[in-house]
């Protein structure tokens, strides 16, 4: 039986280089994380924690101080008025269920402002091995969280139903609310950063920005 080299002595040079290439070019799931990995366009100072301030809700708390205050003084004005209509009627009752619906909406409009408030983001962190962010959110009413991440397990940015703020979220479940135009810092660079952070994209950069020296006094 003839071999396969002697039978097609022509194709033996075409056909093995082809073969060799593709035994010698790794898979794209092998490749190193770096190569993957974005590189910011600007120089990056972290502070003694070995954080960089990558994003701050500009005038964020005091919007939400407003929102939570007004809704406050709704429920404590039509809760006065419906204890003043028990005690002495003088509309009827449709005034004591017209006061009642404005105390429900008070309820259901504070319930939305803490369910969106504790989900809005505040700050994020990005901390100096490219790999991880610290993220804290606003709150209405209580003490606000923080959360370190991992930003590999952060994805599906997309634009949301409220204005102006885009979805994301972590681990495909914790959702997150972010808006890019009330950024403290207005460099486009750090539009493309936050970006790459949602997308679950590492971030790399060179060892000399990796940390700041601070003088000994």
């Amino acid at each position: 039986m003839l071999s396969f080299k002697k039978a097609f002595p022509k194709l033996m040079p075409s056909v093995l280089p082809s073969l060799t290439v593709m035994r010698t070019n790794p898979p794209l799931c092998n490749l190193p994380v770096r190569h993957l990995a974005y590189r910011p366009k600007i120089k990056l100072i972290f502070d003694r924690n070995g954080e960089f301030d990558l994003y701050h809700y500009e005038k964020g708390e005091n919007m939400i101080r407003l929102l939570s205050r007004i809704n406050v003084g709704f429920l404590c004005g039509n809760s006065v008025l419906l204890a003043l209509e028990l005690a002495s009627p003088f509309f009827g009752y449709w005034h004591g269920v017209s006061l009642c619906l404005g105390i429900s909406a008070s309820f259901l409009y504070g319930g939305m402002l803490h369910y969106y408030s504790t989900r809005i983001i505040k700050n994020i962190y990005l901390k100096n091995d490219g790999e991880h962010v610290r993220v804290t959110y606003f709150n209405a009413f209580f003490m606000q969280k923080e959360k370190t991440m991992k930003i590999v397990d952060m994805g599906y940015l997309e634009p949301s139903r409220i204005y102006n703020l885009y979805l994301a979220k972590h681990k495909a479940e914790e959702k997150m609310y972010i808006n890019f135009t009330k950024n403290m810092h207005k460099h486009p660079e750090y539009r493309a950063m936050l970006e790459k952070v949602f997308s679950g994209t590492n971030l790399v950069f060179p060892q000399a920005t990796a940390r700041r020296e601070f003088k000994k006094r």
